[in-house]
């Protein structure tokens, strides 16, 4: 049993999904964006200090995938920070270290309260969701059947 993204389960898995779909945005403080002219395209943000990350399931820094419409693009930035989660993305973006590409829902209450802005919000992607998946197609075991459910019932709450 495992956890990804419901569109990067494989076909002949069981998925159950255990979370809503999941937008993308990038941000940074007003006094960040003042100090430098904030991107109006996907290709300005190689000229900016981005922060980065390194997923364990990967050797190299994760690209910034960006939707606009059917355009899709996937930008590679460069900065001075590389952090593993995105609460210490977070954290870096909100003292002004520079942009950062973490979930919208953890940025929200910092733009809301006027901390952060969004930037090139028209190209902000939403992938699908969280699934738990599972390679049996017999009658899941009753620790699996267990787990699922409290995955889903943890986003609920």
């Amino acid at each position: 049993m495992g956890v990804r993204l419901g569109d990067q389960v494989e076909k002949d898995m069981i998925a159950v999904r255990i979370a809503p779909d999941e937008t993308l945005a990038i941000v940074a403080t007003p006094e960040y964006l003042n100090r430098r002219s904030a991107p109006t395209a996907p290709q300005d943000l190689v000229a900016h200090n981005c922060i980065n990350l390194r997923l364990p399931t990967r050797d190299s820094l994760m690209p910034w995938e960006l939707h606009k419409g059917r355009r899709r693009m996937e930008i590679k930035v460069s900065g001075q920070l590389v952090f593993n989660n995105s609460y210490q993305m977070l954290d870096a973006a909100l003292k002004g270290f520079g942009l950062a590409y973490i979930p919208k829902a953890l940025a929200e209450p910092d733009v809301k309260a006027g901390r952060l802005c969004w930037v090139l919000e028209e190209w902000f992607p939403t992938f699908t969701g969280h699934h738990a998946y599972y390679a049996t197609r017999r009658q899941s075991s009753l620790a699996v059947r267990l787990v699922i459910e409290a995955l889903r019932g943890a986003h609920t709450r």
